[in-house]
Parts: structure tokens; C-alpha cells; sequence
């Protein structure tokens, strides 16, 4: 039997002692949530960093439920989302994350991440591990997996006269016209061999193992233009990655897309053919409406000097 909850009597009803902010590029929430560590997981999974900005626009609200209440084994009322441990309510200016417990704190975690990720794309955003740069007027995305090549060709780019939006993580937003993009993060991170290329005095911080590749993160705006925001148009999506030599070669939308679900494919868990299709449509449109090229790069970093000359 499905079972209809109001939302926001649910949250007039409930004492939310823990408070908090989220920001995910130009996304922004305040937090109030049953439990301080749910605040905490969330800053950890999206690198808060208190960066500063506007007074969040919507307010989520994160409350542990037991996991025998019967309104996780219900039928899934119309435009409610779910994931394995949580229901979320999505309302005009509130969100609502009824999260199951006691649950393993690494499952919990991870399922948070797909819930809010899920929030993000049903308001038209999608967080994603691709890093952008702006330079001679012109916005790139530059998306791939670990050790693509993205940390090091965005901060070459902004060494060079652009301004970095981020290295690592971005927020892309659908707005009329495009799709738009903003920094998610305000450190950046390289491997040894990248310092040494672009930082040869060094970064005089210590390194350490990220992932299993042992890097040094350090304080973007110290060393290159760091903007990330406001949030703005870009002109291509690079996929890059090491090969032999550096080359672009232009990326049919299909691959391009291809490519997009690989990046994301651990973020989501598909509960509903309507997920799946907003999912889809998010990504063709997005690889529709902007030009993709594959851009393989060569092992001898310095011959990126001369595709940035060329960009």
C-alpha cells in the first residue's frame, strides 16, 4: 500500500537540532538536519571548502528514519525519488531526505551522494568529475577519469592567460539557451610529475595519497586566476586522455555520450524508466548542443605547450 506523507508536515513536526551549508558550484542549500554527522558527510562528499556566496536559494532537510518504518517498503509516490536507504520529497523551495538507520556509515554515505546527486538532476544540474578553464574568450569542459590529463592541461591553460573554473569537479546547470557551468572546488591537485612541468620552484606543500595516486593539493587562486563563479556558457567538451601525441580529433555525440555515462555511471541508481530518461536527455542534449572532441595527449607534458598556443 503506498503511503502519502506530507512533507512539510513532516518537517513542521520534526526538531532539526543540526544546521549546515551545501555548495556545489552555484548550487547552494542550507542544512538542517536530525543528525550533526549528516551535515558532516555531505561537506566531506562535495569538498566544502567555505567558500562564500549568496543566501542559498533551497533548503534541504535530512532526517534519520528507522529502517523498519513502513514507508521504505511502500510503492513510490509520483515524483518522489529514491535510492536504496532514502526518500526524498522535492517541494518548491524545500527538500526533504528521509534517510534510513542504523545503516553501515559507508553505505549511508555513499547513498546520500546519489540522493542529492538525483536532486541535482531533477532541478536541471548535474555534478560532474570534469574540470573547465576560460581563456581567450572561450569556456572548455574538459572531462575524464583519473589520471585523464584534466588537472594538468586546465592549469597549463590558466597559466597561459585564462582563468581556472575548476580542475576536478564541476556543476553543469541547463538554462534557456545552453547549458552553463561553475567550479565546484577551490584547491587543485597534481602528481610529481605535473608539479614539476608546471610548478618547477615548487608548491612547498606535502604530498599524499589521493585514490591511490599520491598527489599535492594546494590553494588554486595562489598560483593561477581562479574563478569559479559566476557560472557560464562553455564552447567545447574535451575528453582527454594519454596516448602517443597530442591530437583532436572531432567526437560524435553518440561516443560523447558514451563516454558521459561511464564518468557518471557509479553516481546513480536507476529505480524508474522516467530517471533513466531524464538522465538520458540531460547528456544528448547537452552533446547535441556543444562540440566534443577527443583529445589525446602526449606522455612528454611539454608538448602541451603547443596546443595551448593553438586553443
Amino acid at each position: 500500500m503506498q503511503i502519502d506523507l506530507d512533507p512539510q508536515a513532516f518537517i513542521a513536526e520534526t526538531p532539526f537540532p543540526a544546521e549546515g551549508e551545501l555548495r556545489v558550484g552555484s548550487f547552494s542549500a542550507r542544512l538542517s538536519a536530525t543528525r550533526p554527522d549528516f551535515c558532516e558527510r555531505l561537506a566531506w562528499l562535495f569538498k566544502q571548502q567555505h567558500r562564500p556566496g549568496d543566501e542559498p536559494r533551497w533548503n534541504f532537510y535530512l532526517a534519520g528514519v528507522p529502517q523498519d518504518d513502513p514507508l521504505f517498503a511502500s510503492p513510490l509516490p509520483p515524483g518522489v525519488l529514491a535510492t536504496w536507504l532514502c526518500r526524498v520529497y522535492i517541494g518548491s523551495r524545500d527538500v526533504l531526505f528521509l534517510i534510513s538507520e542504523p545503516q553501515a556509515e559507508a553505505y549511508q554515505t555513499a547513498d546520500l551522494s546519489v540522493a542529492v546527486q538525483k536532486v541535482l538532476l531533477a532541478l536541471g544540474q548535474c555534478y560532474l568529475h570534469a574540470g573547465a578553464v576560460s581563456i581567450r574568450g572561450q569556456t572548455f569542459l574538459v572531462a575524464g577519469p583519473r589520471g585523464a590529463g584534466k588537472s594538468t592541461l586546465c592549469l597549463r591553460l590558466a597559466q597561459a592567460g585564462g582563468s581556472l573554473v575548476s580542475d576536478d569537479h564541476v556543476l553543469l546547470r541547463r538554462a534557456e539557451g545552453g547549458y552553463r557551468v561553475s567550479g565546484c572546488e577551490t584547491t587543485a591537485r597534481v602528481t610529481a610529475q605535473s608539479e614539476q612541468y608546471l610548478f618547477p620552484h615548487g608548491l612547498g606543500v606535502q604530498a599524499a595519497d589521493y585514490h591511490g595516486v599520491v598527489k599535492k593539493e594546494f590553494d588554486a587562486a595562489r598560483y593561477v586566476d581562479f574563478r569559479p563563479l559566476p557560472e557560464r556558457p562553455f564552447h567545447r567538451i574535451m575528453f582527454p586522455h594519454v596516448g602517443e601525441r597530442v591530437r583532436q580529433t572531432p567526437l560524435p555525440a553518440a561516443l560523447a555520450v558514451t563516454r558521459l555515462i561511464h564518468m557518471k555511471q557509479a553516481d546513480f541508481v536507476y529505480v524508474n524508466g522516467s530517471e533513466v530518461a531524464a538522465f538520458m536527455d540531460f547528456l544528448a542534449d547537452l552533446v547535441e548542443t556543444t562540440p566534443c572532441v577527443d583529445l589525446e595527449l602526449s606522455p612528454n607534458l611539454g608538448d602541451l605547450d603547443a596546443l595551448v598556443a593553438a586553443l
